[in-house]
């Protein structure tokens, strides 16, 4: 089946998706084409993303958290500040900060070696890794990776049945120039030490920008899913926002910075067999007993997800003596 591709926006999309090349996902072999046609060759430009909803745009789990409660906060003097010394004058910058505290008053009776109370990036990455809401987007060097986390809760959701998934291509090395341009420092600057992080994500003169960061310390989660970050600089914008507001037209335009792959439900069970045989599952990515746990229960659910017209990959006899159980 060939991939149809379009670069018309899609509902509730924001400026930023509507930038981007739309390739219509119908088959493995749909997706194999388009990685092999725009990624593989230059791999190492580009991040993924996966989403359940293709209509969802690129958002924090902080600019989630602000929608609902942003207008009950009165933002008056005198401001927090962060540990670094900045002024925390906005209502985002005052959520996150009121976060960022609560989280590092307890942090320590539950882990080890935490970061420097000053070290910000190192607690937000932190904070993810822990289910809090945070300024960084999470994403993935693999585009397999991206692939499960679009598509894992689908086989229990209930989307209608045409509800297409997403995986997001995003192109890291303009972001990283339009944020060291807006940070003033020499061209493809990594922001992420905590000195260049702290003046120009956390500071009070930061512009709108998003940029590729690298937490100093890797969990094992992280390095099983071969995640990193995208981190926003102005937190009273939307990712999208950060992102556009000084990106060059020519970037926005050209189909150079984003790509959404839009993935239709029906083709969910077998990809998620075939991530599956190709080691990417809960229990690979959530190296736990949670982890673990999730994936027990989503075999049985693509055991249970199968084309009942054709003959079963596996008796359930033969299934219950695969060991994965015991």
């Amino acid at each position: 089946m060939s991939t149809s591709e379009t670069t018309a926006p899609t509902p509730a999309i924001d400026a930023l998706g509507q930038a981007a090349k739309v390739h219509q996902i119908n088959s493995w072999e749909d997706f194999e084409r388009v990685y092999d046609q725009w990624f593989r060759r230059k791999r190492g430009r580009w991040y993924f993303r996966g989403q359940r909803d293709a209509c969802w745009p690129l958002r924090t789990t902080l600019e989630r958290l602000l929608d609902p409660i942003r207008g009950r906060v009165v933002n008056a003097e005198p401001y927090p500040r962060y540990a670094s010394g900045s002024v925390a004058s906005s209502v985002g910058a005052r959520i996150e900060l009121l976060i960022l505290r609560a989280f590092q008053a307890r942090a320590s009776k539950f882990i080890s070696n935490l970061p420097q109370a000053d070290e910000t990036l190192e607690w937000l990455a932190l904070m993810r890794h822990w289910g809090l809401p945070a300024r960084l987007l999470d994403v993935s060097t693999s585009p397999y990776v991206a692939l499960y986390f679009a598509l894992c809760d689908l086989l229990q959701c209930n989307k209608t049945p045409d509800t297409l998934a997403a995986v997001w291509a995003i192109n890291h090395v303009p972001l990283r120039a339009t944020g060291s341009l807006q940070a003033d420092v020499f061209a493809h600057t990594d922001l992420s030490g905590p000195d260049l992080f702290n003046e120009h994500f956390v500071g009070e003169d930061r512009k709108a920008f998003a940029a590729p960061v690298h937490p100093r310390t890797h969990n094992e989660r992280l390095a099983a899913q071969q995640g990193t970050f995208l981190c926003i600089a102005d937190v009273d914008l939307s990712f999208g926002d950060n992102v556009t507001k000084h990106m060059p037209v020519n970037e926005l335009s050209g189909m150079s910075l984003v790509h959404r792959l839009e993935i239709a439900r029906g083709a969910a069970t077998e990809f998620l067999e075939r991530l599956s045989s190709m080691n990417i599952h809960s229990a690979s990515l959530f190296p736990d007993l949670q982890g673990y746990t999730r994936f027990i229960e989503q075999c049985l659910l693509l055991f249970g997800a199968g084309d009942r017209q054709q003959e079963p990959h596996l008796d359930f006899e033969s299934f219950e003596r695969l060991g994965w159980l015991g």
